[in-house]
């Protein structure tokens, strides 16, 4: 295995067949020249479409959690906003620069947009909508770009809505469908 993916995290993962491939593909994460993308569905209205997390992270054993520290180790997203639900919640894109654990989370959380379902940096949050029972956040490891281990050919593998995102989206799409369009802007993901 290449790279983690956090418990109850739907999506990717990449895997080496041979020691030769894993020991190129992670040299690739570690120089952070691989690019995983992810979606995530997260509490409210983010106010731009667009946006960086640069915080440092650091585990909090108080909280008992990763936290935004400035004595923490550096930590980068980018995020942008691909649909919205009545202000109440939004589908991101993330992508990251940096692959600490529980980055995303730790990072929408910390700008006070937490993952739908995550019982860990969504506690205290409560959304509006009747939703499919849950096991994890809602986060799904959606696209990962690589050079092959062989050819060194860019590659793209990306997986369709699958599992609780895929349940949860339609039942957001279904719940907000009479809103108003004022409110609820979807924005097309170029590839």
């Amino acid at each position: 295995i290449v790279h983690r993916l956090d418990r109850d995290t739907e999506g990717l993962l990449l895997i080496a067949k041979t020691d030769k491939a894993h020991r190129h593909l992670a040299a690739q994460i570690k120089a952070h020249t691989a690019r995983r993308t992810y979606r995530a569905i997260v509490f409210g209205n983010p106010p731009k479409d667009r946006g960086t997390v640069n915080a440092p992270l650091k585990i909090d054993h108080r909280l008992k959690r990763i936290a935004v520290n400035p004595t923490g180790r550096h930590a980068v997203t980018h995020y942008r906003v691909l649909e919205r639900f009545d202000g109440k919640a939004a589908l991101v894109e993330c992508d990251l620069e940096t692959g600490r654990q529980h980055q995303i989370r730790a990072h929408m959380r910390h700008i006070n947009h937490p993952l739908l379902g995550d019982p860990v940096y969504g506690r205290g949050f409560h959304h509006p909508f009747s939703l499919p029972p849950t096991k994890g956040q809602a986060l799904q490891a959606y696209k990962l770009q690589f050079a092959h281990p062989i050819t060194e050919k860019v590659t793209t593998v990306q997986v369709p809505e699958a599992g609780y995102m895929k349940a949860t989206l339609e039942a957001l799409r279904n719940q907000t469908k009479s809103s108003s369009s004022g409110s609820k802007r979807r924005f097309t993901t170029r590839t």
